[in-house]
């Protein structure tokens, strides 16, 4: 489905000072260019589950030191991609994880251990995990899209004890 302009809101405004702004089926998708910096406190670590993506600390600590939090509805971490939901305008921003928040959050989910407190950053999506991004190298069939492969070797046996 093509990607279209979307209407302006209070809410898409807010979330459009991080991308731009494209209206896919129902919801309104921003790849974010800009980092969304945040603090994690004590508070946010004893409040989180593990294995909960909208409840550990790093959600929590998003949801309560965002300039967008009167905005965001809900938080999902994942371990490459943090989405800011907006449930009232259905609106969608993506982020993408660092190695340094990566790290913590995998050593809460297994341990319940938080490593580092402080702030963190939500760094912008590269552009491999943009919508609509092709790798370098995939060659378009008219049945789909495929990885073209590589030559393969193959060695007799007597090739290999000499």
């Amino acid at each position: 489905m093509p990607a279209t302009v979307v209407r302006s809101s209070p809410i898409v405004e807010a979330f459009s000072e991080y991308g731009k702004a494209k209206k896919v089926g129902a919801w309104i998708h921003v790849e974010a260019d800009k980092p969304l910096p945040f603090t994690v406190t004590t508070s946010d670590v004893k409040n989180g589950r593990p294995g909960q993506p909208d409840i550990c600390p790093a959600a929590n600590g998003i949801l309560r030191s965002s300039d967008l939090g009167v905005f965001v509805d809900g938080v999902e971490v994942g371990k490459n991609r943090v989405l800011l939901l907006s449930w009232l305008e259905k609106v969608v921003v993506k982020f993408f994880v660092n190695a340094r928040l990566r790290q913590n959050i995998t050593v809460f989910d297994r341990f319940h251990n938080w490593l580092e407190l402080g702030t963190f950053t939500l760094d912008p999506l590269p552009p491999s995990l943009r919508r609509g991004y092709k790798s370098p190298g995939l060659i378009e069939y008219p049945h789909g899209i495929r990885r073209p492969r590589g030559r393969r070797l193959v060695f007799r046996v007597d090739e290999l004890t000499r």
